[in-house]
């Protein structure tokens, strides 16, 4: 059996057919479909034209399918109902694809994977949170690489960005016990090693010390500051206590 050029043949020999749309003649969805562009008749192959036609007209459908298989040029010049009836397939895959397929479509190949965890192993188009951004995977498979704030890599493409943080209330903000996970921004108040701290630059696992400029020691007198889990009873009017949860 000769076949034009836009039919495929799977393992067995058979007309491949899309396995979503099994009544059309194309690819797509399952995968692109490859068209040749056609061109005006040359007259260059006028000739081969007139013996296709005289084939056809003979009912010699093979030989006139063998002759455009062995004049691939003459075959982007010869639109035939085969080849209009390809495009109507694709136009109608297409329709039928958005109007009625594109959400399931979507749902089996974005899903959410919670936050980010370095040992977990991601595959393209799971979505990952990590430091209040949201992050989809780029890649086939991606284990061990982390996402960067704010940016697109190789592996990762940001779809939500952490928005700017606003402006404190009046005073200080309490955000509870030094964590060097959390992000701290201006005028966010902490608790670590019984000292109250402010923060004065926006950072991250920056531990505060005396040397460091991120922060401000506010108080250091353990007795006025105190972090647990359970309220001390103890302390004297005035005192500040940090519960840990």
């Amino acid at each position: 059996m000769v076949l034009p050029f836009y039919y495929t043949l799977n393992k067995d020999g058979e007309i491949y057919l899309s396995t979503t749309y099994t009544t059309l003649s194309n690819n797509f969805p399952d995968s692109i479909d490859v068209m040749t562009k056609m061109s005006d008749l040359s007259s260059a192959y006028k000739d081969l034209a007139t013996q296709y036609y005289t084939y056809k007209n003979a009912g010699n459908d093979s030989a006139a399918a063998q002759l455009l298989v062995d004049n691939p040029t003459l075959d982007t010049m010869i639109l035939n109902a085969a080849k209009i009836n390809r495009f109507n397939d694709i136009a109608l895959s297409l329709e039928w694809f958005f109007k009625d397929n594109v959400e399931t479509y979507l749902e089996a190949r974005f899903t959410y994977a919670g936050e980010y965890a370095s040992g977990t192993t991601y595959v393209k188009g799971n979505i990952i949170s990590l430091n209040g951004e949201g992050f989809i995977c780029r890649i086939t498979s991606s284990v061990g690489v982390s996402p960067t704030a704010h940016t697109n890599t190789t592996n990762w493409a940001i779809i939500s960005k952490q928005g700017i943080q606003g402006v404190s209330g009046t005073g200080l903000a309490p955000r509870g016990d030094w964590n060097s996970s959390t992000s701290y921004y201006v005028n966010d108040c902490v608790a670590h090693n019984n000292v109250l701290w402010q923060c004065m630059t926006e950072n991250a696992n920056s531990e505060p010390t005396i040397s460091n400029g991120n922060w401000l020691q506010l108080l250091s007198n353990s007795n006025l500051v105190v972090t647990s889990s359970s309220q001390p009873t103890n302390q004297s009017s005035g005192c500040l206590w940090f519960q840990q949860l």
